[in-house]
């Protein structure tokens, strides 16, 4: 049998790469086959990158109704595609079996047809963001090992330029790592990593900074106070914007209410959603267990004539995500002891997984960042008035995947503690 060493085998796995690539930019569904869904038919009809989409969506509605489980009035903010990018991370430096987990754990179909479809997607919403000039969005990612750790090729590979030595044991290390996260951030997180412990072997972040423009602006002349959540334990006043008559995608259903607000071009867009249940645990455990996902229902909506309230909101929240996948019943993998064996010579681990999220709304728009961190040790036809004055779910995804930046449950607009260390 002839055996392909060196420069050939590498010539090979391009070859295949190239293959696979162009494989997901046709749609095709070879590489990537047609996965379960919601008794609708509806996945199958997505594009690769649609379909990593709505798998985050998922992943990230089911991380959001676990958070709720102990703190069911708190806000939730989410990063699906920071979550989905360490995770894909980890999977790279893992062996088949683990790859094949973390797969699932994303909704994927398998891991190297998915993590390809998500770099498409993942460039896909860069490009829109930056054709447009009210639109923002920075991503990236980073990667420290200490000395003594040496990556292994394909992970090295997959990390690419973000890869760095560090000295766990040096202060300096963890302003170095802020530093570069706060730049990232267009300096809107500066303290994502509180301490890099001694015994540290790899530490992997990824930050989201998006910035968008309403398309039509609300006018700050019309903002004013009033209730929020009246007659609840949730009560209170908040500063609330009020729209003109804008003619918006807006659909009601079983669900609730359920509106999109475009930024800029349109590329990017908000959606809101209004439970028809007051409580916002039963419409994310709803999504979470939707297969579908949210995105394909909110996609066909029809265009009204909308007058909207929507609250001004400037929100900051944490969340420990292998805590939260472990409560979700999703975090078997995180267990497996070949999860991440594959990253560094000598062998690593995988420890937390922790995300912080900057959300503010206004008139002019929104801005989101996040920073997620995972360090490893040794071893309709008539006119809609909608008020989003109770509890409402708020996601801002790239309009043609669905690709979701933001998922977020928000109880107190104007802000109060919900940490989940």
């Amino acid at each position: 049998m002839t055996r392909v060493r060196g420069s050939k085998m590498r010539k090979v796995r391009k070859l295949l790469l190239g293959l696979a690539t162009a494989a997901i930019l046709g749609g095709s569904t070879t590489i990537f086959p047609a996965a379960a869904d919601n008794g609708s038919g509806q996945l199958d009809t997505l594009d690769p990158s649609r379909r990593v989409a709505v798998g985050l969506e998922r992943l990230g509605f089911c991380l959001a109704s676990a958070a709720l489980q102990t703190a069911p009035d708190r806000n939730v903010l989410i990063a699906p595609t920071g979550a989905g990018r360490i995770l894909t991370m980890i999977g790279a430096g893992s062996p088949l079996p683990v790859r094949l987990k973390l797969a699932t754990l994303l909704g994927w179909p398998e891991f190297l047809g998915g993590s390809i479809a998500f770099g498409v997607g993942l460039d896909r919403a860069r490009r829109s963001a930056d054709a447009a000039p009210d639109l923002s969005l920075r991503l990236a990612t980073g990667v420290w090992h200490d000395r003594q750790h040496k990556p292994l090729t394909y992970f090295a590979r997959h990390a690419g330029d973000g890869l760095h030595a560090m000295d766990p044991a040096d202060p300096a290390t963890t302003d170095r790592i802020n530093a570069w996260i706060s730049d990232a951030t267009d300096g809107r997180i500066d303290k994502a990593v509180t301490d890099v412990p001694a015994d540290t072997t790899i530490l992997m972040a990824d930050v989201l900074a998006f910035s968008g423009a309403w398309s039509t602006p609300f006018d700050p002349e019309a903002t004013r106070r009033a209730a929020f959540a009246p007659g609840t334990p949730l009560a209170t006043e908040v500063t609330m914007m009020q729209s003109g008559r804008l003619v918006l995608p807006h659909r009601r259903d079983a669900h609730g209410d359920w509106l999109t607000l475009p930024y800029g071009d349109g590329s990017f867009e908000a959606v809101l959603v209004q439970p028809a249940e007051f409580e916002l645990g039963a419409f994310s455990r709803m999504a979470c267990e939707t297969v579908g996902g949210l995105a394909v229902p909110v996609a066909a909506t029809d265009s009204h004539s909308v007058t909207l309230q929507m609250p001004r909101m400037a929100l900051e929240e944490t969340a420990s995500l292998d805590q939260l996948l472990h409560q979700a019943r999703l975090g078997d993998v995180l267990d497996d002891p070949l999860l991440g064996s594959s990253m560094l010579t000598p062998a690593t681990r995988p420890g937390p997984i922790r995300q912080q999220v900057v959300l503010t709304v206004d008139e002019k728009g929104s801005e989101v960042a996040a920073a997620t961190i995972a360090i490893g040790t040794r071893a309709g036809a008539e006119p809609v008035e909608l008020s989003f004055d109770r509890p409402f779910v708020l996601m801002i995804r790239e309009q043609a995947t669905g690709l979701p930046l933001l998922i977020g449950l928000i109880n107190r607009p104007a802000g109060a503690a919900g940490t989940d260390e």
